[in-house]
């Protein structure tokens, strides 16, 4: 933070470097943009379009508030007293049912808002 405040100290003290300043401040900015939409294209990829989607069971969506922790398979069947195969089916089911193929890829989902409050995708992401 104190970098960028020198920067603009620097930017206001020299204002025949302001222009530069401002437009390479623009280009982060828009590299920044850039990856975030490349991110979000990436996650839209695995968007399924099946307004028949199934909802997920209660326990699902536990194994989902779960996953997004960061909690391995163990542990999440430790928190749910259940086994660890059974939350690889839950995992597995969620998946088919998303149409996502792998759990980080549910994960990034999930965090990114890009599933609604019945686990389906959102249909606010179809455009890009």
């Amino acid at each position: 933070m104190n970098e960028k405040i020198e920067l603009i100290k620097y930017a206001y003290e020299h204002p025949e470097e302001r222009l530069e300043f401002i437009n390479a401040e623009i280009e982060k900015l828009e590299e920044k943009l850039k990856k975030w939409r490349k991110e979000k294209s990436f996650l839209l990829g695995y968007l399924n379009r099946d307004n028949n989607q199934k909802k997920l069971t209660k326990r699902a969506i536990d194994v989902c508030n779960l996953l997004i922790k960061g909690l391995s398979n163990k542990e999440m069947a430790q928190k749910m007293d259940i086994t660890a195969n059974t939350v690889k089916k839950h995992i597995s089911n969620i998946l088919k049912k998303t149409s996502i193929k792998d759990r980080l890829k549910l994960i990034l989902a999930l965090k990114n808002g890009l599933l609604d409050d019945d686990y389906r995708f959102n249909k606010d992401y179809n455009e890009v």
